[in-house]
């Protein structure tokens, strides 16, 4: 299998994506079947819309009582354009590699006393100052977690993406936390490194 993948050609998605047969990109049009059954079983008759992309090519497309082409809101997906940043940043080397301690980039993540945080007893343990990029993105950092120690329980955590995105932007001199309006910010990182490269339309 993995000779098999080495083998297969990686597109860069430009403004008109190529449409590939799920066998030419190495994936199982069977499993792949089930999964489009099983999503509209799981969907109770709610609206969705699925794009299966691999190697840089659409595979399949799904929509159920939604349109395509309108824009929706991000919320949580944007997690995965967090992930891609954080690669761009240990690829164009600002960020040394995901296992970094954030703190070495981002140290005000400590600066967070008890009744500072954004629930009652949430505060920056000590043990978090050993949590790592990879910790932070993958949902097992217990930043502010009683208990939870750094990479030992996955607990899914919108505040920990804030000190993701707020320690990405500081190792690219764009967020400093003395003056948060001041930088241009993660979100404009966002449009320099894909939206624009991409020609995409996201706001």
């Amino acid at each position: 299998m993995a000779d098999q993948a080495s083998q297969i050609e990686r597109v860069w998605p430009s403004r008109e994506w190529q449409v590939s047969e799920p066998e030419e990109v190495g994936i199982d049009r069977q499993k792949l079947t089930e999964a489009g059954r099983f999503q509209a079983a799981d969907a109770d008759n709610k609206p969705y819309r699925i794009l299966i992309a691999r190697h840089g090519k659409i595979v399949s497309e799904w929509n159920f009582r939604t349109d395509p082409l309108e824009k929706a809101k991000q919320a949580s997906a944007s997690k995965s354009t967090f992930l891609c940043i954080l690669g761009v940043a240990i690829k164009e080397g600002v960020i040394g590699s995901e296992n970094d301690r954030v703190t070495d980039y981002y140290p005000e993540l400590m600066d967070v006393g008890l009744g500072q945080g954004p629930k009652q007893d949430r505060l920056a343990f000590p043990e978090n100052e050993g949590i790592t990029f990879r910790q932070l993105i993958g949902n097992t950092s217990g930043y502010m977690k009683p208990g939870e120690a750094p990479g030992k329980v996955f607990n899914y955590q919108t505040f920990g993406m804030n000190v993701l995105t707020h320690s990405i932007a500081s190792a690219y001199r764009l967020y400093t936390t003395s003056d948060p309006e001041r930088g241009a910010g993660f979100g404009t990182l966002t449009n320099w490194k894909i939206r624009n490269p991409i020609e995409g339309s996201w706001s």
